[in-house]
């Protein structure tokens, strides 16, 4: 590989800058200059690896005062994930050159990559008094806002988010940051303002930016949304707007209009997604439990076929596709197709949880085969003891077999992890008290089943 001239002096010019002027020579008679002009050119050509880590330490054996092995072996350690010695490498270079603004930016920039933006924004405020030209823009800008917004300056915070972007209006996280601190501070005229800047933005990345208005989203309660709600609509809109066919957006749009009721709205986003993301599981999930909600036991079985052909026996897909499957047969009525759907889930995955209950239970109310779902149901409470669910079924089982004594503690645990409020489970609980003979505390849980009903 050629390695050209125009490309060889950006290299020098670059080293030139950290370079100490004096030159080292070796018992060799090869300077370490000029080794590490040599590891430098490799780098350009080759990248970081180990050897480069490897030969910069041997620099360093050879010669321990030059400050720019220090910081080419901090680079060299970074980029190899080695980020503690990083660190040590990159302060070192520092501490031996503290009037080197390219040292203090490469620990800047580490400890800003490391989550550590108050080290970074010490370093960065000191450059910035010392360089402002260099140092002010909107990263540096913003990153020292977002650590004043931490330590409750927000004044001083919206200065320098409102000063990142007269040098770059559309940098998304001074945006986001200015909007937090409307949000923040109940100015939420100015809130919904500020943030249309950032939902209307083509260039920023799709993904964040549902993630961010679905985080808005979450904390709106139903008085928020009776007084801001054609912002809040507009917010979304305008994600979609700008996103027509990303599937975060899509799929934004499809949960906020179908939680806050506007379920035709819901269906055309989420049918979007799907016309577009054919192949993909999550949008045949999503239609499958919208045929859930609507009771639409048919168009569950065609959706959940769909999926099993998509999925192509991958176990994540085909199981909750073939319980489901079986769930709607037994509802249908035809419990041999279930059943039938059953085994071929437990086949796959034997230990499979909500087939293992569910085929225990529907064994139990016909009354047949109550040894194999008694065993069925046993693997469950022994893999989900505090499962109320999974409590219930297996006492019930316990009960129709007699066992009435067993069963008691089941349905008692059940009751404290949220089968109190199950009428179900509070109606097989009184069965087993009446067994028992405890008719008091029996009339008193079937009672409590009614009105929970």
């Amino acid at each position: 590989m050629r390695f050209g001239m125009k490309k060889l002096f950006t290299v020098l010019a670059a080293l030139a800058l950290v370079l100490p002027a004096r030159a080292y020579q070796t018992s060799k008679g090869v300077s370490v200059e000029n080794s590490l002009l040599e590891i430098v050119k490799n780098i350009s050509l080759f990248g970081y690896n180990e050897r480069t880590s490897e030969s910069l330490r041997n620099l360093v054996k050879r010669d321990s005062t030059n400050d720019a092995v220090f910081f080419y072996l901090g680079k060299s350690e970074y980029a190899n994930g080695d980020m503690a010695a990083a660190e040590e490498h990159f302060k070192k270079a520092c501490t031996m050159d503290p009037s080197n603004d390219d040292y203090a930016e490469e620990l800047a920039g580490f400890y800003a990559m490391a989550g550590r933006s108050a080290d970074a924004c010490d370093i960065y405020f000191r450059l910035l008094e010392k360089n402002p030209l260099r140092y002010r823009n909107a990263y540096t800008l913003s990153l020292l806002a977002d650590q004043q917004m931490r330590d409750r300056k927000d004044s001083l915070a919206l200065e320098n988010y409102e000063a990142a972007l007269l040098f770059d209006p559309h940098y998304a996280p001074a945006i986001l940051g200015r909007s937090e601190i409307y949000r923040m501070h109940g100015n939420l005229p100015a809130f919904f303002t500020t943030i249309k800047d950032f939902t209307t933005d083509p260039d920023i990345n799709p993904y964040p930016k549902c993630e961010y208005v679905n985080s808005i989203l979450d904390r709106v309660d139903s008085r928020s949304y009776q007084v801001w709600q054609s912002q809040l609509d507009s917010m979304v809109m305008d994600c979609v707007r700008t996103h027509p066919s990303d599937s975060s957006a899509l799929k934004l749009a499809g949960r906020w209009f179908y939680r806050t009721g506007n379920e035709k709205k819901a269906a055309k986003y989420f049918d979007e997604f799907l016309r577009s993301y054919p192949t993909s599981m999550e949008p045949h999930f999503i239609r499958l439990q919208l045929l859930a909600a609507a009771d639409d036991t048919h168009g569950m079985i065609s959706e959940c076929r769909s999926i099993l052909n998509l999925a192509d026996g991958a176990e994540e897909y085909f199981l909750p596709a073939m319980s489901t499957l079986g769930d709607c047969y037994y509802e249908l009525g035809d419990k041999k197709e279930a059943f039938k759907c059953y085994d071929k889930a437990l086949k796959k995955n034997p230990d499979y949880l909500p087939v293992l209950n569910n085929y225990a239970y529907y064994l139990s109310l016909l009354g047949k085969r109550l040894g194999k779902a008694l065993k069925m149901s046993l693997k469950t409470v022994e893999k989900e003891p505090d499962n109320p669910t999974y409590l219930d079924t297996y006492g019930w089982l316990l009960h129709l077999c007699g066992k009435d004594k067993e069963a008691k503690p089941y349905f008692k645990h059940a009751l404290l992890y949220g089968g109190n409020e199950n009428s179900e489970v509070l109606h097989h609980y009184s069965e087993v008290l009446r067994a028992l003979g405890e008719n008091d505390l029996a009339d008193y849980y079937s009672d409590l089943s009614k009105r929970k009903k």
